[in-house]
């Protein structure tokens, strides 16, 4: 009885479960997602908002200030922020995903590696509902989409492993390390700036630096965006690299947590 108990404990806390458990991660997420909105008078609107008040102010000092950008600008900008208000929202929630539910997981059994794939999920849905606005603004900036957009959604997976894989590994490092936020918060804003969001790196980056700034993940992402929704052409090569660099971050998440997992109750 008590190897039974045992198996179906090691069971819960497999951090496969949550794909799983499809249903439990649906109903975690649609909770997430409707408190998230709760008492904001814009409600979902800000997932919006946010990235078009960020576009309009970094737009104003490049092209307005220190006249510098071409036409398409904006809209580059926004296809970057657009990604990276997602990995932000997903990697900064998930740090204390795991501690601010001691309570339910002291209570019940479940997959731990649940919680931090419910803040990439919600993250996604922000993400896809401020891609609505891409749109209209390519259209105003006189953006012709070809049909190199139609690897979209191959860049977007490619970032939903990137970030799940981080999401995972934070969470874990969160229980244990209590500066885990702190740290990446600092780490966050450092990395934006390291990231061809606002400048492009072929343009900017001379060339004998170019390869090893493409060693930035954000590098290949960002780039890809630009180019199948703004600039017409096929996704940055370097993509492969994201993915594969996506599926090492993965298995390390998959591997923290089914090492360390088991002692998590006690920290707690």
């Amino acid at each position: 009885m008590k190897s039974t108990t045992n198996s179906v404990g090691a069971a819960q806390n497999s951090p496969l479960l949550p794909f799983q458990r499809r249903d439990l991660l649906l109903y975690l997420t649609s909770i997430e997602m409707r408190l998230s909105t709760r008492g904001k008078i814009l409600g979902r609107l800000w997932s919006l908002l946010d990235p078009l008040f960020m576009m309009v102010i970094y737009s104003f000092l490049v092209l307005v200030i220190f006249k510098r950008g071409s036409a398409m600008y904006s809209a580059l900008l926004f296809s970057a922020l657009i990604s990276w208000r997602w990995f932000t929202f997903s990697t900064l929630s998930s740090v204390k995903s795991i501690t601010s539910n001691a309570s339910i997981i002291k209570s019940i059994r479940v997959p731990l590696s649940i919680f931090p794939t419910v803040k990439v999920f919600v993250g996604f849905y922000n993400y896809l509902y401020s891609l609505i606005a891409i749109f209209p603004l390519l259209f105003l900036f006189h953006v012709k989409l070809t049909t190199n957009v139609l690897w979209l959604p191959v860049v977007v997976f490619v970032q939903l492993l990137f970030t799940l894989g981080v999401a995972l590994i934070l969470s874990m490092m969160g229980v244990y390390v209590k500066d885990t936020e702190n740290f990446v918060k600092a780490g966050l804003r450092a990395w934006f700036y390291l990231s061809p969001g606002l400048y492009s790196v072929h343009d900017r980056v001379p060339d004998e630096y170019v390869k090893y700034f493409m060693l930035n993940p954000f590098s290949g992402l960002f780039e890809s965006y630009k180019n199948i929704l703004v600039r017409g052409t096929p996704p940055d090569p370097y993509l492969a690299y994201v993915f594969v660099l996506s599926v090492v971050l993965v298995l390390m998440g998959v591997f923290c947590h089914s090492r360390c997992g088991s002692n998590v109750t006690k920290v707690l």
